[in-house]
C-alpha cells in the first residue's frame, strides 16, 4: 500500500464516522398530549370527527422558521433547522395534540365532521434572541347527513417562544396549539349550538 494511501483511508474512514455522527444528533419533536387541562377519556364524552390538512409546503417534517427582522426584497425567507425536525408533518402533529381536547358530550348524536386547514405553523424572530410559534388555521365544519358546509372561520394564534431556538419554538407552537383548541375551536362549537342554522352543531340526544 502507498504511504498516499495510507494516509488518505483513516481521513475517509474519520469523514464518515463525522457523517454518521451529525445524522445521530438530529432531534425529533412532538407537541405532546398538552398541559393538565387534558382530561382522560370516559364513557361520559366521546371525539369530536376531524382531520387536519396542509397545503404542499408543510407536507415534510421540517421545522420551519422566518427571520422578520432581516427581510430581503421579497419578504422573510423560510427556513428549516439543521438538527431539529419534527418526528411527522405538522398536520398530523396538529392532530394528534388536538385529539385530546376536542369531544363531545357522549348522550349526543355527532352529524357533524370538521376539516382544519393549517396554513402556517412556524416560528417567526422579530429579533435575534425574541420569536413567537405561530398557528394558522381555516376550519370548516361539514353535515355529514346533508354534506352541506355548514359553518367556516379562520382562527390565528402567536406564542412567545422562552428560548431562541428549536426547544422554544416547539414550546410555544404546543401552548398555541393547546390554546387554538381550549379558546377557539370549543368556544366556537358553542356559539354554533345557539345558531339553529347551523344544524349539525346541535346535540341531538340519541333515541
Amino acid at each position: 500500500m502507498s504511504f498516499c494511501l495510507r494516509l488518505f483511508l483513516p481521513l475517509l474512514l474519520l469523514s464518515a464516522c463525522s457523517i454518521r455522527h451529525d445524522r445521530a444528533v438530529i432531534d425529533g419533536f412532538d407537541l405532546g398530549a398538552g398541559t393538565a387541562e387534558v382530561q382522560a377519556m370516559d364513557d361520559s364524552r366521546r371525539a369530536w370527527r376531524f382531520e387536519v390538512r396542509s397545503g404542499s409546503d408543510l407536507v415534510d417534517e421540517g421545522m420551519r422558521y422566518r427571520l422578520e427582522y432581516h427581510k430581503p426584497a421579497g419578504g422573510a425567507q423560510v427556513l428549516t433547522y439543521s438538527r431539529s425536525r419534527w418526528v411527522s408533518p405538522p398536520a398530523e402533529i396538529l392532530r394528534r395534540h388536538l385529539k385530546h381536547y376536542l369531544f363531545w358530550p357522549n348522550d349526543a348524536e355527532d352529524r357533524c365532521y370538521l376539516v382544519l386547514n393549517l396554513t402556517r405553523f412556524e416560528q417567526i424572530f422579530s429579533a435575534p434572541e425574541q420569536s413567537s410559534g405561530v398557528i394558522a388555521l381555516e376550519a370548516q365544519v361539514w353535515n355529514s347527513e346533508t354534506g352541506r358546509l355548514e359553518d367556516e372561520a379562520r382562527f390565528f394564534r402567536a406564542v412567545t417562544a422562552l428560548s431562541p431556538d428549536a426547544a422554544g419554538g416547539v414550546a410555544a407552537l404546543a401552548e398555541g396549539a393547546t390554546r387554538l383548541a381550549v379558546d377557539n375551536l370549543l368556544p366556537w362549537r358553542e356559539m354554533g349550538k345557539k345558531d339553529r342554522q347551523r344544524a349539525c352543531w346541535q346535540s341531538v340526544q340519541k333515541g
